[in-house]
């Protein structure tokens, strides 16, 4: 089903509806009722956000502790822990091919992340090629003792040689870092190719050739990637019936001898070359990384050490008694519960098992008792309007006519009215969102644990 909001500037219509003004067709048009609305939007949609727990903003992040570059002297015998380090992705180009997994940031400072392969010249919030990344802003070092596991969107690097760093995030949950196969799920090894497992598009394996292959279907079960046909080369001269891939991923069969620079897909069709019907399923001719197919590799990524000197008490990560320090996630506005439906079925009003945290909030960061990965639930700041829930909009739009109603239409009848609907509607809005998501069980109230 098509959202009827699908862009800011349908909110900021509804608005100047409520107001009864005139409408607008972009933030930048030459009016009064652009210039208000372009500059209150955002403000107004950060506040609104912060202010409940909306489903549809709901986002989760692995986090784990940060250690600093300054690290705490380690006892003797002991190695210190590589430091965490802080990630800056590279600016968005429409130049670059982008693959799922890789992050950017465009001029307005929002970092997105790639959905899908051969990503090249969709530009960040048009269309559904991007998302916007609410992951972690740090990069901790890959596990190399084998009892590490990984959740989908976590960010390691690796040092494969000195004055190098290499970023990976994770496409997978569960990648142990040690496997049955010592390299299995090492992020710069490639994935060796089996038949028994299924591949997706923009996957990469390594044939038993030692070629690196592309993916380019979904669900790519039981196709050896040595078989595949070539990709079309504009150097080589081909005879009549050979077969080629196009840049299509058609393959294509050469209807002449001494077929030469002839592009299948644009000029050689259908004098020189001629579709067979049939979809390649597997390319050699890709600008994607050859690492392990669960992970990919962020090819403009800038890393950072955390410069930060540890408050009193607090880190490094694997001091137990000591609090650790977590940085929040990328578009974070509040938290919400880690597990709201823990102890729903208790019998009896018993003891629901949720036991409360002790996150404590200081700026950008929080610190805990805990000193290994976090499963972090918390509201983002969701910028795209299709994804927002529509009584959410209209919600917003009617705290955008309040905000804006004095210096559009110098009427307090209207602002009245605006102030009406707003909290009739956004209070409906709330409503709706606490029933979807049901109640939130409480943690363990200690009176009552120590008179089971």
């Amino acid at each position: 089903m098509v959202a009827e909001f699908q862009t800011p500037v349908d909110i900021a219509n509804r608005a100047l509806q409520h107001l009864g003004a005139q409408r607008i067709t972009s933030f930048t048009d030459v009016s009064l009722n652009a210039a208000e609305i372009a500059s209150c939007y955002d403000k107004i949609r950060t506040a609104e956000l912060r202010r409940n727990i909306w489903r549809f903003a709901t986002r989760k992040a692995t986090l784990r502790p940060i250690v600093p570059a300054f690290v705490p002297a380690q006892p003797y015998g002991t190695s210190a822990a590589l430091p965490t380090l802080k990630i800056t992705p590279g600016l968005y180009s429409p130049t670059v091919v982008y693959f799922p997994g890789e992050i950017v940031i465009d001029a307005n400072g929002t970092w997105w992340q790639s959905k899908q392969d051969n990503n090249l010249g969709l530009v960040p919030g048009t269309g559904d090629t991007w998302d916007v990344y609410f992951g972690p802003m740090n990069a901790t070092p890959w596990d190399t003792t084998g009892t590490t596991f990984y959740s989908v969107g976590e960010v390691v690097y690796l040092t494969p040689r000195p004055g190098v760093i290499e970023v990976y995030t994770a496409l997978a949950t569960g990648n142990p870092s040690g496997a049955s196969t010592p390299d299995q799920a090492n992020p710069a090894i490639a994935t060796v190719y089996s038949l028994a497992t299924a591949y997706f598009k923009g996957q990469v394996v390594q044939g038993s050739n030692g070629w690196f292959y592309m993916s380019l279907v979904d669900v790519n079960l039981g196709n050896d990637p040595i078989l595949t046909v070539p990709q079309w080369q504009p150097i080589l001269t081909y005879a009549k019936g050979a077969l080629v891939t196009g840049l299509d991923s058609v393959i294509y069969q050469s209807q002449v001898n001494g077929n030469v620079g002839a592009n299948p897909t644009s000029g050689g069709f259908p004098n020189a070359w001629m579709p067979t019907g049939t979809v390649a399923l597997w390319t050699s001719s890709f600008v994607g990384g050859t690492g392990d197919s669960q992970w990919h590799r962020q090819a403009n990524m800038q890393v950072a050490a955390v410069n930060w000197l540890s408050p009193l008490s607090s880190g490094p990560e694997n001091a137990q008694a000591a609090r650790n320090v977590y940085k929040l996630p990328n578009g974070y506005l509040r938290q919400a519960p880690d597990a709201p439906k823990q102890g729903a079925f208790s019998y009896l009003g018993g003891p629901s098992g949720r036991m409360p945290d002790d996150y404590m909030f200081e700026g950008g960061f929080f610190t805990s008792s805990l000193f290994g990965p976090i499963l972090f639930r918390f509201v983002a700041d969701v910028t795209l309007v299709d994804t927002m829930d529509p009584m959410f909009c209209e919600g917003l739009a009617c705290s955008l006519a309040l905000a804006t109603c004095e210096k559009i239409t110098q009427s307090t009848d209207k602002w009245q009215k605006c102030n009406v609907e707003y909290k009739r509607i956004m209070g409906e809005a709330r409503l709706v969102n606490g029933i979807e998501t049901g109640p939130v069980e409480p943690p363990e109230d200690e009176y009552v644990l120590v008179r089971q």
